[in-house]
């Protein structure tokens, strides 16, 4: 399945011009379909996403142990 910039997006929490420096950065691997639409492969978005959420999950109870 396919997913589009604003899909990606919502599913990291970041905005859609994020995901497109992170795809021209080749954090991101796309295709371009169109006049350049980019489509991203969810096999290739679920790892990053992975990594993603458990970086957030670490940080945000770090940051919780960090208030006083």
């Amino acid at each position: 399945m396919y997913l589009s910039t604003g899909q990606v997006a919502s599913l990291f929490n970041v905005s859609t011009v994020t995901i497109r420096n992170w795809a021209e950065q080749g954090i991101l691997k796309y295709e371009t379909v169109g006049h350049n639409t980019r489509m991203f492969k969810e096999e290739d978005i679920e790892p990053i996403l992975d990594i993603w959420n458990k970086f957030n999950t670490v940080f945000k109870r770090q940051e919780s142990g960090n208030k006083k």
